[in-house]
């Protein structure tokens, strides 16, 4: 099971689907890809559900609440010491059944990783079909699978020297499904039956990497150009270095959202704590990600946060420099930006009430760090950390000390603070409700590229 193979407990197999055979000497790309699931998706649903996905939190996920953070229904809180998963021995405290999104990052961080946080199920295999297919000869197949729908599948023989020699052949090969994991890897010739110089034909190829393929129903794509590019679109939409994430203020002695949202002015331990976080922008003529901020006529507001990260952009939509409307408990010129961000920062002033979640009405804001200062503006300033994330998002690095700090308000904070913040999001497309929105993205453009390359 690809799981135990991470050190993480095995999933149990569906009964009536047991698992394919594993075609020996197959060489997954990414560890993503050790987690396809050729299990038929589910009818009358876009696709498979996938593991971490929707699964409520276990009894070890519920805490009870902080002086920073309630315990809230349908929310899981983090306050610090529930420690990280590792590999290759046990960990404590127990795993819960959510697979987090670190046991799929670890093993393949990038070469050019400067932060000691690794950002969290990043899809670094995104990339594979422009470096090793994309201007080179292969091939593209089509079909509709009735069990697994949609599909489309690249194909590419390769040949290099070997060492005595003599030249070697194998097989590059990209399966992509409904599900939101794509199949990708290598196989030598040496390890396939015997064929023709010319190598294997695409069935014979299939037969052997993927049983469970329907291969009637596979059709040769259109030789236009336009059907790699939008096969390299398809592939790399997951590759989004833009961020945007909401910040709350919440002074001393607030709680409530109305109260939040009402805050007209930053005080001085809120702007010490932003400019720690970001720089301070003018919009009018801004050229970076803007995140629907408007840069021509400060409808939005004249000026905003904005950061890099880790080759990340991330726009903050900060409360107090949104527009403020006079006599206007919601603060909607506030709210729909705030309101449809996935993340948001809530900062408490010394003295704050804690927060609670479901104080905050909206479907899309799935995690909140709670970020609590302690003795502001002075040489001794320093902050603490709680984490609430809807049930069905699974748990997320880096991980908080016990109590949630207390941490200095220097760069390794600012660091683990932006790493939380991005992979909160990431973790965030795994819940119900994002993860089903891109699983019908999904399986529309399979089944719309798979009709337009015959017609290309």
């Amino acid at each position: 099971d690809p799981l135990a193979l991470l050190g993480l407990p095995a999933e149990e197999p569906e009964p009536t689907f047991p698992p394919a055979p594993e075609p020996h000497w197959f060489a997954h790309y990414d560890v993503q890809s050790l987690l396809f699931d050729w299990a038929p998706r589910p009818r009358g649903q876009g696709g498979h559900a996938e593991a971490g996905s929707g699964t409520p939190a276990s009894a070890q996920d519920q805490t009870a609440g902080s002086d920073l953070l309630l315990d809230a229904p349908g929310f899981v809180s983090e306050l610090g010491g529930e420690g990280e998963l590792g590999l290759g021995g046990p960990v404590s405290p127990p795993v819960p059944p959510a697979l987090p999104n670190a046991a799929v990052s670890v093993l393949e961080e990038p070469q050019s990783r400067t932060s000691a946080y690794s950002l969290e199920h990043a899809d670094l295999g995104a990339g594979y079909y422009r470096k090793y297919f994309y201007g080179k000869e292969h091939q593209n197949f089509f079909g509709l699978d009735e069990a697994l729908g949609p599909v489309a599948v690249s194909l590419r023989r390769e040949e290099k020297e070997s060492s005595g020699g003599g030249t070697l052949h194998s097989y590059r090969i990209i399966v992509r499904t409904t599900q939101l994991r794509t199949l990708r890897g290598t196989i030598s010739e040496d390890a396939l039956p015997p064929g023709p110089p010319r190598g294997l034909s695409p069935r014979k190829l299939l037969e052997h990497v993927a049983p469970r393929l329907s291969l009637t129903c596979l059709r040769l794509g259109s030789a236009s150009p336009k059907v790699p590019r939008t096969l390299l679109t398809l592939d790399e939409q997951v590759l989004s270095f833009q961020r945007k994430v909401g910040v709350l203020y919440c002074r001393a002695g607030q709680g409530s959202e109305e109260e939040m949202y009402n805050n007209q002015e930053a005080g001085p331990a809120f702007m010490q704590f932003l400019t720690l976080l970001g720089d301070v922008v003018r919009l009018k003529g801004f050229e970076s990600y803007r995140a629907q901020l408007d840069t021509k006529t400060d409808s939005t507001g004249t000026h905003s946060l904005y950061t890099t990260y880790q080759d990340h952009e991330i726009m903050f939509h900060v409360s107090t420099m949104l527009p403020y409307t006079p006599n206007n408990q919601q603060q909607l010129l506030r709210k729909r930006h705030i309101g449809n961000d996935i993340v948001t920062i809530v900062f408490q002033e010394p003295g704050s009430k804690p927060f609670c979640p479901t104080t905050i009405r909206s479907h899309f804001q799935h995690v909140f760090l709670v970020v609590r200062a302690h003795a502001p503006c002075t040489p001794h300033t320093s902050y603490r950390v709680a984490v609430s994330r809807t049930q069905d998002t699974p748990a997320f690095g880096p991980a908080l000390p016990p109590g949630g700090g207390p941490f200095p308000a220097n760069a390794d904070f600012r660091a683990l603070l932006l790493a939380k913040a991005l992979n909160g999001e990431q973790a965030a497309g795994h819940a119900r409700q994002f993860h089903a929105m891109a699983t019908r993205t999904r399986q529309q453009y399979l089944h719309e590229t798979g009709l337009q390359s015959m017609e290309f």
